[in-house]
């Protein structure tokens, strides 16, 4: 029987990121190659809407008066559904965040989220939100490239928030190679 257990998106997604990427620089088939490389990417932008979401629910906790509609947003933060608008986005949820601890642009504006934001979630919204015409962009070097930067990019964007928010350094996020999850 499978044990069930309490996890964090955030390590296991994150996690999931360096193992299709070690996965793809063994296989030798091109198709199989790009497959690994698309998890790679989605993984790691998983990992960091699930960091923020955490840190939202974290502060939200403590006070969903803060902010407009704030039970509403740490109701979807719990039990999940259609989101508010008001965390829509990644954008919209990092102004969110900015809100919470009073550092407005500090985060959404840093050279280190929008090199992480151009490199691998515009990527991630062109393989899950698939058009014909952003082919290039997901089959061509692109993906390549950011599929190797990908880690360091999403640790160094952890890094850089933690830096400015008064939270804690997920010690997952120093692993720089796939490790199983006990």
């Amino acid at each position: 029987m499978i044990e069930i257990r309490p996890v964090s998106m955030a390590h296991e997604m994150y996690n999931d990121g360096l193992y299709f990427y070690e996965k793809a620089k063994e296989e030798t088939n091109f198709g199989d190659v790009q497959r690994c490389y698309r998890f790679a990417i989605v993984s790691f932008a998983s990992s960091f809407e699930a960091f923020i979401n955490a840190q939202l629910k974290s502060k939200l906790e403590v006070n969903v008066t803060t902010i407009p509609n704030g039970a509403n947003i740490l109701n979807f933060l719990i039990n999940g559904g259609r989101p508010p608008e008001e965390i829509g986005s990644i954008h919209k949820k990092i102004k969110i965040l900015e809100q919470l601890y009073n550092v407005n642009n500090q985060l959404i504006n840093s050279s280190v989220f929008k090199k992480f934001y151009n490199e691998i979630i515009v990527l991630r919204n062109a393989i899950v939100h698939y058009s014909s015409d952003k082919f290039t962009s997901v089959y061509q070097n692109q993906i390549n490239i950011a599929v190797s930067d990908g880690a360091k990019l999403l640790t160094d964007t952890i890094r850089h928030f933690v830096n400015i928010l008064p939270i804690k350094f997920p010690p997952y996020y120093s692993n720089q190679m796939y490790k199983p999850i006990e």
